[in-house]
């Protein structure tokens, strides 16, 4: 377990402030947040790079504030990958052994499949190549903590995946636990069994995936991981039927929330259902009205509609073509209750 106690890192204007998490072993952790948001930092104050103004950083219940980065047992995997451009594949890969201990170099080579480049340097290799040497030689030395910086942001789609899915088996088959830090939103919901934001040196959520997507905690969080449909609204608990009735711009919104006061609404993209004709479901939001903006997303394309309100929604294009939605075509937008998270 990675548990970081106050922890606050200063380094000129910029301030890790009060954080405060626990990993648990084997979990794949996923830190999510903006460039410049403190995840860089946060993750070489775990490795033992920066040393801490106050606060405390435990490993398996150990003291670990001010050990040496080599005794923490934890290796760092950077999204330049730091490969040393004078020598071999292998002897990459074999770097740091003789002082951290060796392990089965062989198990690593074939597990990652880089044995038919080991008499190869750096400069003749392909990004995921570079990205598997850099993985090969951060496990080879048996850490129980993986820390991975941008891992994936200088790859090709297809080369992403693959490595997304060989990170999957390093953290199930290995059972090491891995801290991943990104700004893409795509990897915390593939890869983490749980997600923390961040921004300007805070963590302000934590959760499953699903729970920080889906039910954000405040306004900031809800634009990172893509809530397009963001509304502040004054929420009033109707007494007969328990649900919040929240007034948006004129406009009556329903959620199964039973937060009165003012308050921010988000509702997914993907949660609106688009038609032409209104829908008879148990879905208790409905509008009408007009297509103000048709965006093509590749394999989605993005509506948004005036309802009175902006809403966006997405579709998929064969629906798009079916329904021969253009600008300005009357449809109708509809989500259930139960979608409308209230903050």
């Amino acid at each position: 377990m990675i548990r970081v106690e106050d922890l606050t890192v200063e380094l000129g204007e910029f301030i890790l402030k009060d954080v405060n998490l626990e990993i648990e072993p084997g979990e794949y952790f996923v830190v999510l947040g903006p460039t410049g948001a403190g995840k860089s930092v946060f993750l070489e104050t775990i490795a033992g790079l920066y040393q801490p103004k106050k606060g405390l950083i435990k490993i398996d219940g150990r003291d670990v504030t001010r050990a040496e980065p080599r005794k923490r047992g934890i290796s760092i995997v950077y999204q330049d990958y730091m490969l040393f451009p004078h020598l071999t594949v292998r002897e990459n890969i074999e770097f740091g052994l003789k002082e951290n201990g060796a392990s089965d170099l062989d198990e690593i080579v074939e597990f990652l499949d880089v044995r038919q480049i080991l008499h190869r340097k750096p400069d003749t290799l392909s990004g995921g190549e570079s990205q598997r040497v850099a993985l090969a030689r951060a496990l080879v030395t048996k850490p129980g903590i993986l820390l991975l910086d941008e891992p994936l942001s200088a790859l090709d789609c297809n080369t992403r995946e693959q490595i997304m899915y060989e990170l999957r088996q390093i953290n199930e088959k290995m059972g090491i636990t891995i801290v991943h830090i990104t700004h893409e939103r795509s990897e915390a919901i593939a890869l983490g069994d749980r997600v923390a934001v961040m921004n300007e040196g805070r963590i302000l959520q934590v959760g499953i995936p699903e729970e920080v997507f889906r039910k954000p905690n405040s306004e900031f969080v809800a634009n990172f991981v893509g809530v397009e449909n963001l509304f502040r609204g004054e929420s009033v608990i109707d007494q007969d039927t328990g649900v919040a009735i929240i007034k948006v711009n004129g406009i009556k919104i329903i959620s199964t929330s039973c937060k009165p006061g003012n308050v921010f609404i988000a509702i997914r993209p993907e949660d609106i259902l688009l038609s032409i004709d209104r829908i008879e479901a148990s879905a208790r939001n409905s509008y009408q009205g007009n297509i103000t903006e048709v965006k093509d997303m590749g394999s989605i394309i993005k509506i948004v509609v005036d309802v009175g309100i902006l809403f966006s929604t997405v579709i998929t294009k064969w629906s798009f073509e079916d329904m021969m939605l253009r600008d300005d075509t009357q449809v109708y937008v509809t989500f259930k209750a139960s979608s409308v998270h209230v903050f």
